[in-house]
């Protein structure tokens, strides 16, 4: 048998970690879960990226899979070790657990756990953690487990190498944001993502308290952002308050909740991804005067009522540009189709701008909904990843 050949370059263990997030986030909805992961700081390490990604998505769908309901998280330890660095690894669920009996077998080679009734419907963990073992191996580390019936598992590894910590990004350096919301799992995730871009953390329990504090001419309370958790948010009552802050609002939505949230206000979706937070808190680069088409009074496109969807920040930016450029004042904006639907059957528009690819609702059942209130309503479908070659539905939906 041949030896398992294993990079050995420097990579960004954050992306290395997001990208294994990034494979599990679209959570069947049956499954009511926190999902996210702790990196206390970001460090670019020496190994075998791939192999790393790899162990982490096999642990990951393996949590997701035997866990219905709580928590699946991934926590990262990085300790110093002289010039090396010791990253510590804890994949942690509360699924349906593993019996010590069956802790005994489970890592035998190609073993199978002998499933109950409950687990009947979730075979092939045996093979999953054999590959995971082997890949820890290879990469001269060991898998450990540890487990209690009805009430989760931990598998856990650890890996040493040469080291490097990167310095928190300098448009997020000394920022201060509001946390709004319950205390729970999820504002563990938020605040460390938000601490580890080396910003300050502000926690408040509820929306009124919130407020105030976005108005506060107190220095420590110069917020550059507030990130509400959607279970705090009634998109009714406090749609006047988010529309009228001072301070932008982010709603932090968790793929289980199925609360609404207000239209035009930007979500947050967990598993909390650094660049998504990033872009969210960081201002967009303002027009400049030679970037501004001057336009005329009488520009036909001054009146219409345009309504631009899509859950990328800057495909919003690059829309709004141009908007402005053909004359077309303050467009309304909405980040997912849930938002879409809601913001149209409200309020007619003369044309909407539809990404096809959303969370939560898709461009299609969005443009479906508002078809059926307002079907003389012109909807531009938006995309670079559709194909409508083989599918006419959406060239019915939006004709």
């Amino acid at each position: 048998q041949g030896k398992m050949h294993l990079d050995h370059n420097p990579f960004d263990l954050r992306q290395c970690i997001e990208s294994a997030f990034a494979c599990i986030s679209s959570l069947p909805k049956s499954k009511k879960l926190d999902m996210g992961y702790v990196l206390p700081s970001d460090v670019t390490i020496v190994g075998d990226e791939s192999r790393l990604r790899q162990v982490l998505l096999n642990l990951l769908s393996n949590a997701v899979k035997f866990t219905d309901a709580g928590v699946v998280s991934l926590e990262v330890r990085v300790e110093e070790v002289g010039e090396e660095f010791a990253v510590h690894f804890a994949v942690t669920d509360t699924g349906i657990g593993i019996s010590q009996a069956q802790r005994q077998c489970i890592m035998k080679e190609f073993g199978q756990v002998h499933l109950t009734n409950k687990q009947m419907n979730k075979q092939g963990t045996g093979l999953g953690l054999v590959i995971t073992q082997y890949l820890c191996n290879a990469m001269g580390t060991e898998l450990a487990l540890e487990s209690e019936r009805d009430v989760g598992s931990k598998f856990s590894f650890t890996l040493q190498g040469p080291w490097e910590r990167k310095a928190a990004p300098m448009e997020t350096m000394g920022k201060s944001v509001l946390l709004v919301g319950p205390q729970g799992v999820q504002e563990t995730f938020v605040r460390q993502h938000c601490e580890a871009l080396g910003m300050e953390v502000t926690t408040v329990r509820s929306v009124e308290v919130g407020c105030m504090l976005t108005s506060s001419p107190l220095p420590q309370y110069n917020l550059s952002a507030v990130l509400c958790a959607a279970e705090a948010l009634d998109p009714e009552e406090h749609a006047d308050i988010l529309r009228d802050s001072p301070v932008p609002w982010v709603v932090v939505v968790n793929q289980r909740e199925p609360h609404g949230t207000p239209p035009n206000v930007p979500l947050l979706t967990a598993p909390l991804m650094r660049s998504r937070l990033v872009d969210l808190l960081t201002p967009p680069p303002r027009l400049t005067r030679s970037d501004t088409l001057i336009v005329a009074a009488e520009e036909p496109f001054a009146h219409l009522k345009v309504l631009s969807v899509d859950d990328v920040k800057t495909n919003q930016l690059i829309i709004q540009h141009f908007l402005q450029r053909l004359g077309v004042r303050h467009p309304d904006v909405s980040w997912d189709g849930r938002q879409a639907a809601e913001a149209a059957t409200a309020k007619q528009y003369d044309l909407i701008l539809m990404d096809l690819e959303m969370p939560r609702m898709n461009g299609l059942e969005a443009s479906k909904l508002i078809k059926e209130k307002w079907p003389s309503t012109f909807i531009v479908l938006v995309t670079a990843h559709y194909s409508i070659d083989n599918d006419t539905s959406a060239v019915d939906l939006v004709m």
